[in-house]
């Protein structure tokens, strides 16, 4: 029930998703606000801080997807400070639309 209030919750809502991503005690409905998120810097510290295997994994998997097809540069590197796994850094070396940022996530691993 309340994953369906988070998924309701309008794209604007930014404030309350980086709240329930943070706080909310079920990985389900944190998972459920992470998705929602567009704010680099709030998925990376969700990546750095949250308990659940689950929640984390999301949050990367958001920042791999900024950093590898945002064209915004600014926001793709900061996606890209957020990830620190060989991994995502190499899946964004061979994949990201911005050269740049290929090149920096290469230089990272």
């Amino acid at each position: 029930m309340r994953v369906s209030a988070v998924d309701d919750l309008e794209d604007d809502a930014q404030d309350l998703l980086t709240a329930i991503a943070s706080e909310d005690a079920d990985p389900g409905v944190r998972i459920a606000a992470v998705v929602r998120l567009s704010d680099p810097e709030t998925l990376g510290k969700v990546l750095q801080t949250d308990t659940d295997g689950g929640v984390r994994a999301e949050a990367a998997t958001m920042l791999r997807e900024m950093a590898v097809g945002d064209t915004d540069s600014e926001r793709a590197a900061l996606a890209l400070v957020g990830l620190s796994e060989a991994r995502d850094l190499g899946e964004v070396a061979r994949t990201a639309r911005l050269e740049a940022i290929s090149g920096s996530a290469l230089a990272r691993l």
